[in-house]
């Protein structure tokens, strides 16, 4: 008898889970709904594990936009969000905030590319080939990474919204945004006023058609001497490769 209420206060006790965890995943599911209408996605689509949805997807002017939940390790966990079809190719563009890490690779010889913008360069760690990294950076896209890389999104016309616990990077021609979430912080709330920017930054970092010639409009539009003095060092060298 004993052993047969043990197993059934077990069964109960996994039943009230999984409903906490159905209701919290339909819940979430709403929130990320709301959040792709508000962004405009298109060809909206969920993906569910026995019931409990665990990613949603969709498109928006060409790029593919996946949010979903992460965890790492036993304590971290929220939502991800990932904007693919940045079309860098390997290695073209990869960008985090500075940090700790950066530092000690820098110390032992990882190149970084600066753009000759002091506020952007100390905020960002930015790797890649030099052109296509020049072309795409043109003022309006460092101030909103760098604000992105400090926590703040803007959506035109309205005021601007923080993020917090959260990281964010560009590799393998995808921005991924990770945004922690805990008990007394719901991430997801923030979704349906940031995933339109973000949609917007990353139309921002995909690759020019023509890599020379946005370099060379970004030059001529450049209030900084000193990115224009690099973009131009940048031409240069892209013609004098091509002879």
């Amino acid at each position: 008898m004993p052993a047969a209420f043990a197993m059934l206060i077990a069964v109960a006790a996994g039943s009230v889970a999984y409903l906490l965890l159905l209701f919290n995943s339909q819940e979430r599911g709403k929130r990320w709904r709301r959040a792709a209408e508000a962004a405009g996605l298109q060809d909206v689509g969920a993906s569910r594990v026995l019931g409990v949805e665990t990613k949603l997807t969709g498109t928006a002017d060409g790029l593919e936009v996946t949010l979903q939940r992460y965890q790492r390790g036993r304590h971290e966990h929220g939502t991800r969000i990932t904007i693919g079809g940045l079309r860098h190719g390997t290695y073209g563009l990869t960008l985090r905030a500075e940090g700790v890490t950066s530092r000690i690779e820098k110390t032992f010889g990882e190149r970084e590319i600066e753009l000759g913008d002091p506020d952007f360069d100390e905020a960002a760690y930015v790797q890649g080939a030099p052109g296509l990294v020049r072309a795409i950076f043109d003022a309006e896209t460092r101030r909103l990474v760098q604000q992105l890389i400090a926590g703040l999104v803007h959506k035109p016309g309205g005021a601007p919204t923080r993020i917090r616990n959260f990281r964010v990077k560009v590799s393998s021609d995808e921005l991924r945004v990770e945004i922690r979430s805990s008990i007394f912080d719901r991430t997801d709330d923030l979704l349906p006023e940031i995933l339109g920017p973000l949609a917007e930054i990353a139309r921002r970092l995909r690759r020019p058609a023509d890599v020379a010639a946005r370099l060379a409009e970004h030059t001529r539009q450049e209030s900084l001497e000193s990115v224009r003095l690099a973009n131009l060092r940048t031409l240069a060298t892209r013609r004098r490769a091509r002879r």
